[in-house]
């Protein structure tokens, strides 16, 4: 690795600096080169010794004085000093260049296809690169502006691409945006949490168009795009303290005067830390449709009564009061009186829950008509009671009609039996049986299920049974089509009074009366592993637990190791409705 240039060097280098700067002199290629570096110019070309010579005024044969010889011995030094570095310059730059065009040639060929295209096909595409940018938005509409004049030209004439304030902006750049944004467009706002600037040049430029904000991010952006936050965080305190007090200063601060933001129709409010206080939404949003919360929850408010979809992100953590945080989106969800589309994440769902589940609101939610559960790497030997079940067992949804559930099953290492009791028990956590009772207008089941095996602190390799989940189809007996993605494991659709008479036959007193159901079809999509000998036993169970004569069809659709002629072998042609994408 090459050493720094010693202090000597940086004369030379500042030769380098001064050839540089003289490139970016602004259209420095249309101005006379020759007259500006002409010889006149030169301090050695205004030698006066050189002069007097080339005037005639003394012979060059003359030349005797020592003064005279020494002045320009020293001047051919330099001037051999000097086309030696320019030489250099002169190579290493004519390498760079080349490297260069390597790259840009094949750009410029590129710009030269997209140059053909129309003005309104480009305009989309510039709408298209500054959505996907997020709270960059300013940045990448700047950047697209710079690329050309025709560009620049596009860029300015669509306000939409000037719509996206972001608090963490410098006032500059803030009123950029504002001088380019029109008088009409929707404007996108990004508040970020913890702030970076001090809010207020925000506030004050935010403030004057209000009444066109359609869609609000509030809390933390990806790192590596701001510098550290000015926030200080003292060690002695919680990070969530300071956390929610700006969250409490920005709403004070956007709700002094401000009663209404009658135009938003998105709230994303994003706090990637554990533990950040509630606080309540400081205006109304009549027009607001979508809310989307990360490790947050707003409290129950006027201004969230409009909201038709909800999309929620937990991480659940040992350190946090679980059931609290549980009873919170309970009565968050009542609140919501407008809602009928809950997507729900929860994270790290495997920790021990307390026996007491929580309170179902009194009033439900009966505007729920779809509620999404997707729970990302489940232990499957975590607590004894994970946290979904005593949560789902609270919810009253009286007319929900779609319940999709989507899990990453996690096997951190132990026996068969063990393995196969535990997913029994999550499976009618997933599906409880009050279902029936809570859900009675749910028509539509889907479940998808893959498995993962994670040999951190596992035991010594087993031989193991393949991986079966059951469906116990019987707590949901409204549900008439049943839509099924497996990866990894199988899947048995039964009678959970049956299934469990087989297990524990020993146990049962009284005979088991048999919950009737409305299962008419099902759908096999995506099974990537599943093989005819899976669907055979499939076909068996339901067979016996009395619920096959029932079904109208069973459609396989890309299960790529299911052919044709053997699953008609199986379930007929008569229930078979089969297809494979190519």
């Amino acid at each position: 690795m090459a050493s720094k240039s010693p202090i000597h060097d940086v004369g030379i280098v500042s030769a380098l600096h001064a050839l540089e700067e003289a490139s970016r002199v602004p259209n420095v290629q249309s101005k006379d080169l020759k007259s500006i570096f002409g010889r006149e110019n030169w301090s050695t070309g205004c030698n006066p010794d050189l002069l007097e010579i080339l005037s005639g005024k003394r012979g060059r044969m003359e030349i005797v004085e020592a003064g005279m010889i020494s002045r320009l011995s020293t001047a051919v030094h330099e001037l051999d000093t000097m086309s030696s570095i320019l030489k250099h310059l002169s190579d290493v730059a004519t390498e760079l260049r080349q490297e260069y065009m390597e790259i840009f040639d094949p750009l410029v060929s590129r710009l030269s296809k997209i140059s053909r295209l129309p003005d309104e096909v480009l305009a989309m595409a510039f709408k298209s690169a500054v959505r996907a940018e997020g709270h960059r938005g300013g940045e990448q509409a700047r950047r697209l502006s710079h690329v050309s004049r025709r560009f620049r030209a596009i860029a300015l004439a669509e306000c939409e691409l000037w719509t996206t304030l972001c608090s963490s902006s410098s006032r500059k750049e803030l009123e950029m945006l504002v001088s380019r944004y029109g008088t009409q467009a929707d404007l996108h706002i990004f508040i970020h949490i913890p702030t970076f600037f001090p809010p207020w040049d925000f506030v004050k430029i935010c403030s004057q168009f209000f009444s066109r904000w359609n869609t609000m991010q509030i809390g933390n952006f990806p790192r590596g795009h701001h510098p550290d936050p000015v926030v200080g965080i003292d060690p002695g305190v919680g990070l969530n303290d300071p956390i929610s007090h700006e969250m409490r200063i920005l709403m004070n601060a956007f709700g002094a005067g401000l009663s209404s933001l009658p135009h938003l129709q998105a709230l994303d409010i994003q706090c990637m830390h554990h533990g950040t206080s509630s606080c309540s939404l400081p205006w109304e949003a009549p027009s607001l449709q979508l809310l989307r919360c990360a490790q947050y929850l707003p409290s129950p408010s006027v201004a969230l009564s409009s909201v038709t979809a909800f999309v929620c992100v937990l991480h659940l953590k040992k350190c946090f009061e679980v059931r609290g945080k549980m009873q919170d989106l309970l009565d968050l969800l009542a609140s919501l009186t407008s809602l009928t589309d809950f997507e729900l994440d929860l994270y790290n769902t495997d920790v021990g829950s307390e026996d007491e589940k929580p309170r179902s609101p009194s009033s439900g939610c009966p505007s729920i008509k779809k509620f999404c559960l997707r729970l990302p790497t489940f232990n499957i030997y975590g607590g004894r009671h994970s946290v979904v079940g005593r949560f789902l067992v609270a919810l009253r949804f009286p007319n929900l009609e779609d319940y999709s559930v989507s899990i990453e099953l996690m096997d951190v290492g132990g026996d068969n039996n063990k393995r196969l009791g535990r997913l029994e028990r999550f499976s009618s956590e997933l599906l409880p049986y009050e279902f029936g009772r809570n859900f009675p207008c749910l028509a539509t089941l889907t479940m998808r299920i893959s498995f993962v095996t994670s040999h951190d602190g596992a035991p010594g390799p087993q031989e193991q049974t393949p991986v079966i989940f059951p469906i116990y189809i019987d707590n949901v007996p409204t549900v008439s089509t049943l839509n099924v993605t497996t990866r990894s494991c199988m899947v048995l659709i039964r009678d959970s009074h049956a299934a469990i008479e087989e297990r524990y036959p020993q146990e049962r007193v009284t005979p088991i009366q048999h919950r009737p159901i409305q299962l008419r079809e099902i759908r096999f999509h995506n099974c990537e592993e599943m093989v005819i000998g899976d669907l055979q036993k499939i076909f068996d169970s339901m067979k016996k637990d009395g619920y096959w004569d029932a079904l109208d069809g069973i459609a396989v659709e890309d299960c790529k190791l299911l052919e044709y002629e053997d699953a008609r072998q199986v379930l007929g042609e008569k229930n078979l409705l089969y297809s494979q994408t190519m």
